[in-house]
């Protein structure tokens, strides 16, 4: 999956203009010092690396242009908006043989107490964009670029800076739609990508250049829109993976752990029963008590056992959920390494391969017989089962 390009109106951006926005009128208030339409831009146009002193902002009636800022060309086409802080360097130029037509306006922000222009209110920076609604940006600019004209008349530029507000104010909210929409689209790209490496060790740097945002951001609203940080997806994801490959594959868990990253058996095995509340062991137990793999293990079952196997008869009455405690049990006492359920006939035998049968003094099979359905009987005959010296009843 490809990186996405990064984008010039980042979150970062977005709030600069918001901060302008959202100190009028109480701190700073607006002052235009030039609103122009030029239509039929002469051939020459353009200028190359200008700073400008105060701010600007731009609309493409028609033609075609460039404006390049930050090393990163915009093309200017009909509807294009740009906005540019002072302070920011950039270079302009109509595209041979087309003819531009835009309406600039330029404003600086005036303190309101000492009526001083505020130089640097914010790092130089600069917006890029093509709203939907271009009439409605044509018309605001137009009745400023008409009001403007008619000089110092306090009403009239009263007018003019209520409509500079409306423009910022819909720029902005404009900017905020665009911005979440990526995101969403950042967003499925990253979890994308995080499904479909599932044995890669992924992390949040990476993850976060991929989708163009900071580390803490892109951890927050992916929690926000997918109810877990990278992070936590990532390690759902690989036990997603590690729980397919227990139940599908004859992979060892090791072998498992290794093809996942783990540092080693224990870091999976811890890991995996804090997601999933039992061991990647008994996983294995569970889904294997589900499938038919009598065929597979039936020899096995049948054949004679080393110094290092059990095989315990369990009645069909006896429930899933007690079959795993009963490995549960058998794991503490004696190191389980494997274990195999199967159904046959009457019966289900479970085959135990362990390390350490110090508490048997020889190989034995054992029944349970019929276990009522009632949970203190359940607890007492699990008590009796692995009781010291174990007092079951052999076969």
């Amino acid at each position: 999956m490809e990186k996405l390009n990064p984008k010039n109106n980042s979150i970062e951006e977005t709030n600069l203009l918001k901060q302008i926005i959202s100190d009028l009128p109480h701190q700073h208030h607006f002052k235009i010092h030039a609103a122009y339409h030029i239509g039929n831009v002469i051939p020459s146009w353009g200028f190359s690396n200008r700073i400008n002193e105060d701010y600007h902002i731009v609309l493409v009636v028609s033609g075609k242009g460039t404006y390049t800022l930050e090393g990163k060309e915009e093309t200017l086409h009909r509807g294009k908006l740009i906005f540019v802080s002072d302070q920011f360097c950039h270079t302009a130029q109509q595209i041979q043989n087309t003819c531009l037509e835009i309406i600039p306006l330029r404003f600086g922000l005036y303190s309101n107490t000492s009526g001083k222009p505020l130089k640097e209110f914010t790092r130089p920076f600069f917006l890029a964009s093509t709203p939907s609604d271009y009439q409605k940006y044509f018309h605001l600019f137009e009745d400023i670029y008409k009001y403007f004209s008619f000089g110092e008349i306090p009403i009239y530029r009263g007018m003019c800076n209520a409509l500079l507000y409306q423009i910022l104010t819909e720029f902005y909210q404009d900017l905020i739609t665009q911005n979440r929409l990526l995101i969403d689209k950042r967003l499925e790209m990253i979890r994308l990508y995080i499904e479909e490496h599932p044995l890669d060790r992924l992390n949040l740097v990476e993850l976060s250049k991929r989708a163009n945002l900071s580390k803490r951001y892109l951890s927050e609203i992916f929690k926000q829109q997918f109810g877990q940080t990278p992070k936590e997806y990532m390690i759902q994801i690989r036990i997603n993976q590690a729980r397919f490959l227990l139940q599908e594959s004859t992979k060892n868990i090791q072998e498992i752990a290794d093809m996942l990253g783990y540092a080693d058996q224990y870091a999976f095995s811890k890991q995996f029963k804090k997601m999933t509340g039992i061991s990647p062991k008994f996983e294995r137990i569970r889904e294997s008590g589900k499938k038919s793999v009598l065929d597979d293990y039936q020899s096995k079952l049948n054949s004679e056992l080393s110094d290092h196997g059990l095989i315990v008869f369990i009645h069909l009455n006896v429930t899933e959920s007690l079959v795993s405690l009963v490995c549960e049990k058998l794991d503490q006492i004696m190191e389980v390494l494997e274990v195999y359920i199967v159904k046959s006939g009457d019966c289900i035998l479970v085959k135990i391969l362990s390390n350490n049968i110090q508490h048997f003094n020889d190989i034995f099979t054992f029944k349970i017989l019929s276990i009522p359905h009632v949970e203190s009987s359940r607890t007492l005959i699990v008590s009796e089962i692995f009781k010291e010296g174990f007092s079951i009843p052999r076969t």
